[in-house]
């Protein structure tokens, strides 16, 4: 019994010697990791954690920019007495306003809240061309709105208005499909009772003439153009077929007409000003540096793609900035000597594309670009 007991003490003995050698030593497969490795997961760590309080920064920084942005807004908004901020096209002018001013490490902010909001988006402002003034009722369908864009091609503000003003009295002040024909006789009389009295070109009279017959074939309609179901390439692949309304003829009244939010008309030669002066862009690969419609589209593109889906209100301002001196300095003196404006791009884009030769009248190059700010 005595050596049973003495057997157990010495197995137990053991077994406890070898738990203690167990934990004592380290097996040989179990890799150790080098200071160097360790320090660089820390770094890891760290750069992590630095990344997540960046963004949490960043966060409450875009939030205080909203929160200024909308004040500012707010305050333009009530000085201009706009009551109503819902566009024709259901998008609110408010919120895309605030978009621009914030967006881009706003970059539009200063330039937003000194010009104000838009004067083609409510009627208190009447030196838009696309507003009624106290004698010339502004477009109401459009046909009209058309017309009246096809009247002030290549022409200066007053010049453009008072077009208008001629074409609407040439019909009664009653201007559609059917009276444009009748006063026409088809086509017969076109010249003698249409583009004299109201002052057009045979070009631009012939594009209202081709204009009120597909409108008079259903070719066009106002349910075709206001259709909210149509995309706006659907709407310009329409409109390119009238002779002489060109891709710039049809970004305006995507614009202005229809009020389409998301229009960037790069043809327009005020709009490339303004994108030079705005987003600092000195080498152009057009004349003098200017930028180009076609060379430089590309990478202006890229400059402008943050102001998505609210580039018609980018536009506005890039007219105006065209029209200021120096865009991020205290001088903010209108420079008179390059006034622009959408009209400005009619002397370098092919306005009458879908015209034939000899209804696309000649620009001369020795004649200075006529401009006129929206």
């Amino acid at each position: 019994m005595v050596t049973t007991r003495r057997r157990a003490a010495t197995t137990a003995k053991q077994e406890g010697d070898l738990s203690t050698s167990a934990t004592q030593s380290k097996p040989e497969n179990v890799p150790v990791m080098p200071v160097a490795r360790q320090a660089s997961a820390q770094q890891a760590l760290s750069s992590v954690k630095e990344d997540q309080q960046e963004k949490m920064s960043s966060a409450s920084s875009t939030q205080g920019d909203q929160a200024r942005a909308f004040e500012v807004i707010h305050q333009l908004l009530q000085d201009a007495a706009i009551t109503t901020t819902m566009t024709k096209a259901g998008w609110c002018l408010r919120q895309g306003m605030i978009h621009i001013t914030t967006v881009d490490n706003g970059r539009l902010f200063n330039l937003v809240q000194e010009q104000g909001p838009p004067s083609f988006y409510h009627s208190l402002q009447t030196s838009c061309r696309h507003e009624p003034t106290d004698n010339i009722k502004a477009p109401d369908t459009c046909f009209q709105s058309l017309c009246r864009i096809i009247a002030g091609q290549q022409l200066a503000g007053k010049a453009a208005q008072s077009i208008w003003k001629r074409l609407l009295e040439t019909v009664q002040h009653n201007l559609t499909p059917s009276t444009v024909l009748q006063k026409a006789a088809g086509g017969r009389d076109l010249e003698d009772r249409l583009q004299k009295p109201a002052g057009l070109s045979r070009a631009k009279a012939r594009s209202v003439l081709d204009l009120a017959q597909r409108f008079e074939q259903q070719e066009l309609s106002e349910d075709l153009l206001l259709d909210p179901n149509k995309t706006e390439d659907e709407i310009r692949q329409a409109l390119l077929k009238v002779k002489g309304l060109g891709p710039w003829s049809c970004d305006m009244f995507i614009m202005f007409h229809l009020e389409k939010p998301n229009v960037f008309p790069f043809g327009d030669l005020g709009v490339r000003k303004g994108v030079a002066k705005v987003f600092e862009i000195k080498n152009g690969k057009g004349k003098h540096g200017s930028l180009c419609q076609k060379k430089d589209l590309d990478r202006c593109l890229k400059s402008v793609e943050p102001y998505h889906p609210y580039q018609s209100l980018m536009t506005y301002y890039m007219w105006r900035a065209a029209d200021i001196k120096d865009v991020y300095g205290d001088d903010s003196s209108k420079n008179k000597s390059t006034a622009s404006s959408k009209e400005a791009a009619n002397n370098n884009e092919e306005e009458f594309a879908s015209a034939t030769t000899e209804e696309t009248p000649a620009v001369s190059r020795k004649r200075k670009a006529r401009t006129v700010t929206p």
